[in-house]
């Protein structure tokens, strides 16, 4: 992470070792998230951001999310809508971690493309 700021090491409930914040570490935390609902309807359970099953996963994440329409009314809002998306879970996550922030990992970006391709 870029900004070398001094954080606390975790130990949580899935493993015995303390868990520093690290790209990977707060990835694997991320990658725990469960994608619920249907279709293209998605349901974010972030439960595991507090609660990590698997061992080197972070345990304090706050999550940034987005909720919009699959379908708009206006065809320009629509396309507009699913441009942004598409920057933000694609391009817009190169580089986040020299920023203090965490870039989804490529498996969870891939399960929202699906949904955010079929904004219209």
């Amino acid at each position: 992470m870029g900004k070398q700021l001094n954080m606390a090491q975790i130990i949580t409930s899935a493993g015995p070792d303390p868990v520093a914040i690290t790209t990977e570490s707060v990835g694997k935390t991320i990658a725990g998230a469960k994608i619920m609902g249907q279709g293209n309807d998605l349901v974010l359970d972030t439960s595991s951001f507090y609660r990590p099953t698997q061992p080197g996963s972070y345990p304090i994440v706050l999550a940034t999310y987005e909720i919009v329409c699959s379908k708009y009314p206006d065809a320009t809002t629509g396309t507009a809508v699913r441009a942004f998306m598409q920057a933000a879970i694609g391009p817009g996550q190169e580089g986040l971690d020299q920023y203090g922030s965490i870039p989804l990992p490529k498996s969870f970006q891939a399960k929202l493309a699906a949904a955010v391709n079929a904004i219209s």
